[in-house]
């Protein structure tokens, strides 16, 4: 019976989803520094300043068991994303993931850049 419940254990494990590890990043290609401030639906709005030329780790995360990371940018996600420069707020939809670029850098490693360009202010 030990045996039994022991492979099933085993079998049920490696069945499921395996879990990756995700970096994202805001990347500024504007001459200027710019603010972001990130909207969320259930957590408090997170802001920051990223440098001109520079990108910003917004965080890293082990995910076991989660939604790959072309599902994380998304409207269930965050609910509004604003990016100011001199002033001036983009009026870019940030959150639209088509806006993120992503790459897969080792097996079930990924990183997400959102690319901010000095046009979004235009």
């Amino acid at each position: 019976m030990k045996k039994i419940v022991f492979y099933t254990l085993i079998l049920f494990l490696y069945s499921c989803d395996k879990g990756f590890y995700e970096e994202r990043y805001i990347t500024n290609r504007c001459n200027d520094s710019v603010n972001v401030k990130f909207v969320f639906i259930n957590s408090p709005s997170k802001e920051f300043n990223v440098a001109a030329y520079n990108d910003y780790l917004l965080n890293s995360t082990d995910v076991i068991y989660g939604k790959h990371p072309k599902q994380f940018i998304n409207k269930n996600i965050f609910e509004n994303i604003i990016v100011t420069k001199g002033g001036v707020i983009s009026k870019v939809d940030y959150v639209n993931h088509e806006r993120w670029i992503f790459e897969e850098y080792e097996k079930e490693k990924f990183r997400s850049y959102l690319i901010i360009n000095p046009d979004d202010f235009e």
